[in-house]
């Protein structure tokens, strides 16, 4: 049967249009995936620009206005000509690496945002000070955040998240909430960790 499948495989190839985009639109440099649901909404999958970026909070598709609600995996990922995002309060996800090796990432606007994934902040290496959004139960990973030197934890959060070689870190404060911590390794300036009670974090 190899010969026929591999005229069927090549066969398929042909019918493919020449071209073919990873994503379902762009508009003003921002590269979206459509996710069909009970109703249509947008995914970012990438940027044309750089410096500071402001996402919109919809998107008109086929004269349809579709919301913008996730930032993809690997949105962003190792984009060091990005200064500042600006997240609309329609997003409520940022996929896994979203913004990892975002070196010079100074800002993160993310009002919304209740899930966050795996190794999203990683590398940030220019990233100051993070405000975990009210709602979301894990805080994304900071590993390698050498300029971090505070984060505002929600009562929502469960999971923290690495934080791993943050050497500007000097204080944290971990909410009743959390049941779940990864590492503080290689922290050396966090002076002052603080458990609030009914922690089961330890």
């Amino acid at each position: 049967h190899l010969p026929y499948t591999k005229g069927l495989f090549i066969a398929l190839l042909l019918l493919m249009p020449m071209g073919m985009q990873a994503y379902d639109l762009e508009v003003d440099g921002i590269h979206y995936n459509l996710v069909i649901g009970d109703e249509i909404t947008l995914e970012v999958t990438s940027i044309e620009d750089s410096g500071d970026i402001t996402i919109p909070e919809s998107v008109t598709y086929k004269g349809r206005e579709c919301k913008v609600t996730k930032i993809g995996d690997n949105a962003f990922k190792n984009r060091k000509d990005l200064t500042k995002v600006n997240l609309p309060k329609t997003v409520t996800s940022i996929g896994d690496d979203a913004f990892y090796g975002c070196a010079n990432l100074t800002y993160i606007e993310m009002p919304n945002v209740q899930e966050i994934g795996y190794d999203t902040f990683c590398n940030c290496t220019s990233l100051i000070s993070k405000k975990i959004p009210d709602g979301a139960t894990f805080t994304g990973d900071f590993t390698n955040c050498t300029n971090l030197t505070s984060i505002d934890i929600p009562n929502s959060v469960t999971d923290m998240g690495d934080f791993t070689k943050c050497t500007s870190l000097t204080s944290m404060t971990i909410p009743s909430s959390v049941t779940n911590m990864k590492n503080l390794v290689d922290c050396p300036n966090l002076s002052e960790l603080i458990f609030e009670d009914g922690s089961q974090a330890i």
